[in-house]
């Protein structure tokens, strides 16, 4: 127990878990929040709601030049340090039972059947692909498969530090920075959503409103963790690539929000196609009507095709598992070399059993890019990004795009 002098210097909150957190220390016990996650990220928001950087985009690694002299005492570390670290030290800590989940984009009854033999709840479908493979009909390499732990009891955050007007500021913003974010793995899809306890819907309303970009809220309350990431799933799919089954022109039963989107613009007099033309003429089926690159061993698209699902995130590759393509698949490169992955700029959040849908920022370097898509033996093939003047404003997207099942915040 602390007397009153020691806890001037503590603050502690208690927090509530809403969706399942995966890291790779998801087999020991505790292994919810991490505050080596936590502090860094509770840094950066702070420092920038406070204004406290000189030039918010320097990259000089001297951090005491960028931060404002009046500002200098909240903060500890050598000059050289990657990241200006506050002068505090914080503590998780858990109370309770916790469950133990596995995620995969799809598995049949049978491996559901296996998974929850050994003590584990399914959740597929989910958006989380990377552990598929290592899930059979008939065994599984559990040892391999990142695990999703909910703790369904108490967790404790207890800051400390002997500057007390840090600690107010913490209290002030802990609330706010916690509604904003996701912790572990898949953050953007809803995995690792915590919030301080009992927050209230009218509360979660006032925070959102007084940050400048549009959140959605679903209309329905979801109870089952499954039903969460099941809506979450379906929701990003027909945003971004549409859902079900394909007709004879390759268009999804669901078609692609993005692609309809796009279809409204024009580019040199004619409609913009997405990139899954070009990926399908050039790279399943090799058809020659094609123009090649004068004396280049690469296809470049028509300047109406662009590659357009990447303004919702850049994916390594695309997989294909239906025995009706030819490839097994194409993998995505930036011409450049400068930009290797562009996580979604839509981040799932889960709180009180509704889905709120946060809109981030879309940089503008990402439109008017070249990129190399490429497959086996295939000659490359590279797509334009939309032009700047065709920027997607996120906002007006999901309000014209999203349903009836959801609501502006």
């Amino acid at each position: 127990m602390t007397n009153n002098n020691q806890s001037r210097f503590i603050r502690e909150f208690q927090l509530q878990q809403h969706t399942p957190i995966i890291h790779f220390q998801a087999d020991q016990d505790g292994a919810t929040l991490r505050a080596t996650e936590l502090k860094p990220k509770l840094d950066k928001f702070i420092i920038a709601k406070e204004s406290w950087q000189n030039d918010p985009t320097s990259t000089d690694k001297d951090w005491k030049k960028n931060i404002k002299k009046e500002a200098r005492h909240f903060f500890i570390g050598k000059n050289q340090a990657e990241f200006p670290a506050l002068d505090y030290k914080v503590r998780i800590t858990e109370e309770g039972n916790a469950k133990n989940y596995i995620f995969a984009s799809l598995l049949n009854g049978k491996q559901k059947d296996l998974v929850s033999k050994n003590a584990y709840i399914p959740i597929s479908p989910a958006p989380y692909f990377a552990d598929n493979q290592f899930i059979k009909s008939y065994e599984a390499d559990f040892d391999s498969i990142r695990k999703g732990v909910l703790c369904e009891g108490s967790i404790t955050v207890t800051f400390f530090s002997l500057n007390t007007d840090l600690l107010d500021i913490i209290d002030k913003y802990f609330e706010e920075f916690l509604l904003l974010h996701n912790f572990g793995t898949r953050q953007s899809k809803g995995f690792g959503s915590f919030t301080t306890a009992n927050l209230n819907d009218e509360r979660i309303t006032e925070i959102f409103r007084q940050n400048a970009r549009p959140v959605f809220c679903s209309i329905q309350t979801y109870i089952g963790i499954d039903q969460i990431f099941k809506m979450i799933t379906d929701t990003y799919q027909v945003l971004k690539s549409g859902k079900g089954k394909k007709n004879s022109d390759g268009i999804r039963q669901t078609p692609s929000k993005l692609q309809q989107h796009y279809l409204t613009k024009k580019i040199e007099g004619l409609p913009v196609v997405w990139e899954a033309v070009p990926i399908k003429d050039c790279l399943y089926y090799r058809k020659e009507n094609r123009e090649q690159a004068d004396g280049a061993k690469q296809i470049v698209a028509w300047p109406n095709e662009r590659y357009i699902r990447i303004l919702l995130g850049l994916a390594e590759e695309y997989v294909y598992m239906q025995a009706s393509i030819p490839i097994d698949k194409v993998k995505i490169n930036d011409l450049a070399g400068e930009i290797e992955r562009f996580k979604s700029p839509l981040t799932f959040k889960v709180v009180n059993k509704h889905i709120y849908i946060l809109c981030g920022e879309i940089p503008d370097d990402l439109y008017e890019r070249t990129f190399e898509f490429s497959a086996d033996d295939r000659v490359p093939l590279h797509i334009k990004t939309p032009p700047l003047e065709m920027i997607l404003n996120l906002g007006d997207f999901l309000k014209n795009y999203l349903g009836k099942d959801w609501k502006q915040v």
